[in-house]
């Protein structure tokens, strides 16, 4: 890699002609195939025809309803101190945020464990051009990170992290590539909550069932 800052551990590096094997286990395989069909399911036939112009446009809206909502990526993130910052965003999905950061002009490195996305990421990246200058997309795996330690400035996560097996390490992770001073921005599903076990488990699993429909019955019955 042209500037040196990826190691050459397990991933799929999207945009720069460089390509690793990746080998995962059976459960982040299954992690990695409910991903890629949600993704099949919500953005393909979108991401198939967007445009530079759309893409420009969704971002401004995407904006604007963060900050109406006052979402951590407008309120944690510090987009106007972006230029020229390098910034991880683990799990893109589709590439969204990572391209709202890059028009603020942070240089991104998007890491999904999904193919699909990162894809999807490169792709929206691949339109915005020079604003996206440097922004490159990957597949990896969130507890092996392909980057040397201390090179990020910011560490964005956005409702992912609890997705792994290993929470744990994908955290220490997250602080190996995080510069000294640096900052995370990390959202995680808070799952012994009323919410959890009331709307969720009451409601969903028991009243319609969805707990008898196999064991991912929890990110079916949220995510689709």
């Amino acid at each position: 890699p042209r500037d040196g800052v990826y190691r050459t551990s397990s991933c799929v590096f999207f945009g720069s002609g460089v390509v690793f094997s990746m080998s995962q286990d059976a459960t982040k395989q299954d992690v990695q195939a409910f991903w890629g069909s949600l993704y099949d399911s919500l953005y393909d036939d979108i991401d198939r025809d967007l445009t530079r112009e759309r893409l420009l446009q969704g971002l401004d809206d995407l904006e604007d309803m963060f900050r109406f909502r006052d979402f951590l990526a407008v309120r944690e993130m510090p987009l106007a101190e972006l230029t020229g910052k390098r910034v991880l965003e683990i799990g893109p999905g589709a590439g969204g945020h990572s391209a709202l950061f890059a028009k603020h002009g942070a240089i991104m490195a998007s890491a999904d464990l999904t193919a699909s996305r990162a894809h999807a990421t490169q792709a929206k990246f691949d339109l915005m051009g020079d604003m996206a200058s440097g922004c490159q997309a990957l597949q990896s795996d969130a507890e092996n990170l392909p980057f040397a330690d201390n090179t990020f400035d910011i560490v964005y996560s956005n409702g992912v992290l609890h997705h792994t097996p290993d929470t744990r390490r994908a955290i220490a992770e997250v602080y190996r590539v995080l510069k000294p001073g640096g900052q995370t921005v990390i959202m995680l599903y808070c799952k012994n909550s009323w919410h959890y076990w009331f709307n969720i488990v009451f409601c969903v699993g028991v009243l319609k069932g969805q707990m008898f429909s196999g064991q991912n019955w929890v990110g079916r019955a949220t995510e689709w």
